[in-house]
């Protein structure tokens, strides 16, 4: 045998095959970074690719949800405000001051190892 029949021959992949995965190299790039932009807060990165194309690309299969996270996420800023009414001995009636009471029961839940159970009724009273 000689040296030159030793020596494996490198076969070439066809053109047709070098140009799919060039394509599918560039798709992907481009779903990254389209992705990166799309969750990314507005930057003048974002603002080179036109809003429409983005949202058009995005929002039919590739949305992105804080869902995906929880169950029910709070979406939302709550309150639930209250006040009373007084009548004092000669029957004259006087309201008191509005108080929040979500934020009132959020003050037992936070720094608090073991919550009252009665401490989310405001929150989900004003969700509702």
């Amino acid at each position: 045998m000689t040296e030159t029949d030793s020596t494996p021959k490198i076969k070439k992949r066809p053109l047709w095959l070098r140009l799919v995965a060039v394509a599918c190299v560039g798709l992907t790039a481009w779903h990254v970074f389209a992705t990166f932009l799309w969750v990314s807060p507005s930057s003048e990165l974002r603002d080179a690719v036109p809003d429409k194309a983005l949202r058009a690309y995005m929002q039919p299969m590739f949305g992105q949800s804080w869902s995906v996270f929880a169950p029910k996420p709070i979406d939302g800023d709550y309150s639930f405000e209250v006040r009373a009414t007084l009548e004092d001995t000669t029957g004259r009636r006087e309201a008191t001051q509005w108080v929040d009471a979500v934020n009132l029961e959020m003050d037992l839940i936070h720094h608090n190892l073991f919550p009252p159970r009665a401490s989310l009724a405001g929150n989900q009273l004003a969700s509702d």
